[in-house]
This record gives structure tokens, sequence and C-alpha cells, in this order.
């Protein structure tokens, strides 16, 4: 899964994240690092939108690293060259209020200055409530001084430390005084030179059933190759042959393909939903060399739990659902993107009204 990605700032990664943004300033990390924040920061010499006039925490990203690491979490940083892009995601699973078993996520995407200090993030949580509370409380406290910290796990959204920039579904984006997210920033990672026909060929040698299509199962819009393994069959304890699929799109929206999406569902036993998945990472790597590498950490981490991480320039993440699917079945998904511009944040032009952003592109659906 190694998608070329040409993105923002906010995941992208540094590390890997499947997931609230924030902008920086000082932590609560002591007082050499509030001294530094109280003069402003130089331009940051990149063309991906990085300027303004933030104040200076130097290291903050180091640090919003070691004490999310400390926690539990896994971070990751991807291979972008002119942005400092990272991710950190943890997961478990709980018992919700009638004793059934949940699972809880917290991922957050940050993107830092040349000196390390953050300028934007995206913090997106799921789960019962407790988990989320508990999850929206680690990654706050990780990149906002106590006092900003605090309002923001209260419900507040006006903070000194920056300007809640936008909403997704269980996100929050949050970006630093003295930057806005109009600059955009944007990842330098692009589309593979391998379109969606040029990949029919390799996905039918290894022995899928492909056909061209415009949208999902769910009738989202996604230009892509979609293809299905025959033999992936699951069998119920009685005998009979279940309707599970096994099922990879490779999304190719013009200039190649951008995203590799595989869906493992319609089976009752997770582990066979699993074993769906694990079956078409081959055939994913296939498409092309570069993605190698994200398929290989796919591989490794595909353990009934959902991750995320940036693997090289890819946004790799893992969907594990315990229902929800058809008839309430569980599902697993994976996928392997490029991260988006500003870490997804639509911003708002002059011809939609007042406000600078409102929502996300694209939230994280683990």
């Amino acid at each position: 899964m190694g998608f070329r990605l040409r993105w923002l700032c906010a995941v992208a990664t540094a590390a890997a994240l499947g997931m609230t943004s924030v902008a920086c300033g000082a932590d609560k990390s002591g007082s050499s690092a509030a001294s530094s924040a109280d003069s402003a920061a130089p331009t940051a010499p990149t063309p991906s939108g990085l300027t303004g006039t933030w104040k200076a925490d130097p290291g903050q990203a180091d640090r919003v690293q070691q004490k999310l690491t400390a926690k539990g979490f896994q971070c990751s940083r991807s291979s972008e060259t002119h942005l400092d892009l990272r991710l950190c995601s943890a997961s478990k699973r709980s018992k919700d209020a009638w004793g059934d078993e949940t699972i809880g996520q917290g991922v957050l995407r940050y993107v830092s200055d040349a000196q390390g200090t953050v300028v934007f993030f995206n913090m997106w949580t799921a789960g019962i409530d407790s988990d989320k509370r508990a999850y929206s409380k680690m990654l706050a406290e990780a990149v906002l001084p106590a006092t900003d910290a605090a309002v923001y796990t209260a419900g507040g959204d006006k903070l000194e430390w920056g300007t809640v920039a936008g909403y997704g579904d269980g996100s929050s984006y949050i970006a630093a005084k003295g930057w806005t997210p109009a600059q955009s920033l944007t990842p330098s990672a692009m589309p593979l030179k391998v379109t969606k026909e040029k990949a029919l060929a390799p996905l039918q040698a290894a022995k899928l059933e492909c056909k061209f299509s415009d949208s999902d199962a769910w009738a989202n819009e996604r230009k892509a190759v979609a293809c299905t393994d025959p033999a992936y069959k699951v069998k119920d304890p009685d005998g009979s042959i279940e309707g599970a699929i096994a099922e990879l799109a490779a999304v190719d929206a013009g200039p190649g393909i951008s995203s590799v999406q595989l869906y493992g569902a319609h089976s009752k036993a997770m582990t066979e939903n699993i074993r769906g998945v694990k079956l078409l990472i081959p055939r994913a790597a296939a498409i092309d060399p570069s993605l190698k590498v994200a398929t290989t950490w796919l591989d490794k981490n595909l353990d009934g739990l959902p991750h995320a991480a940036y693997v090289g320039p890819w946004l790799v993440r893992t969907t594990v659902a315990l229902g929800g699917g058809i008839a309430d079945w569980p599902f697993v998904r994976a996928a392997i993107e490029l991260e988006k511009p500003n870490l997804g944040l639509k911003i708002k032009t002059s011809s939609d009204g007042p406000g600078e952003s409102d929502s996300a592109s694209d939230t994280p659906s683990n």
C-alpha cells in the first residue's frame, strides 16, 4: 500500500492515525517549553502551506509522541520530506452497560514545523462514551497546555492555544494561532503511475474476478476496479456455505491509483473476515512494488483490533466492526491511501458563505 501522498499536514504522518486537529503551542511540559513559546517562530521554508507566525515550541512533536507512547499508543512518522507528519493510535476492547463487547480507539494525526512545533492536528475517537472521553483526554493533554486540554475535554472550543478549525465524525481539527488551514498543507506524495486499467491484468492473474465500477456497495462515489476472490468460502457450523466476501478495490479518480481498499465481511466469525482480508494482501502488493511496505505492515497488524499508521508515504488503517454488517454481522476493512491536504479538512471558499471550514472530507473509518 504505498501511495504517494500529496497531503497536508495533519496526519500524514509522520506517523501512522484511521483518525482532531490541533494546532500548536506550548504544552505542559515545563518552563523551557514555555519560555521558547514566547517568541514567534520563523516562517517554515516549505512550499506546503506551512507558513505563519505561531509561537515556537521546539521539540514539541517529539514530546507529544513520547507522552502517547508511554500511555500505550503506537506512533509512526510519514516518509514525507517537507512535512513532519505523525500519527499515534491506540485501541482496546471494552464492555458496554449491557455487557456486550465493544471496541474503543483514539487516533492523533499532527503536523509540525521544522523546529518541531505542532501547528495543526486532528484528533479522532470511537467506542463507548467512557472510552471516547478517556482517549480524548489523553490526546488533548499530549498536545495542548493543561488549561486548554481541560476546556476541550469538557466540551469547550474557546482555546488560548489555537482554534478549532472544523469537525468530522467523532473528529476535531485544531490549528495553532498564527496558522490558518486556508493555506492548505499538501503532502508531496502522488498517486501511483499504475491506473485501475493497468491494475486489471495483475489482479486477474492473481485469480480474482474484477469489474470496473463508479460506486461502492453503499452507493458512495468511488471510481475503481473492484475484485472478489471466488475461492473464499466460509462454512456455517451446520455445513452450509455463507455469503462471505473478500473484496479488493483499487481506487483511481483519473491520474492513477490513490488507495487500495480491502474488505472481509458477511461471515459471522470475525476470524473468517480477517482471513478474507489476509487473502487479499498479496494481491494488493502485486499492483505495484511501492505498496509492499504497506501490505507488510497490514499483514502484521490484522489482530482483531483497529490500527492506524503512516507507513512510508501511505496512511494505512484497519477497521474492525463487531457488528453493523449484513444481518449485523462483523466485518473487517483495511485501507492503504494517500493523506489528504489538511488531513481531510474541507476549506470553505467565498462562495460557501461565512466561515473557514466546517467538516472533514474524509473521516477515519476505524
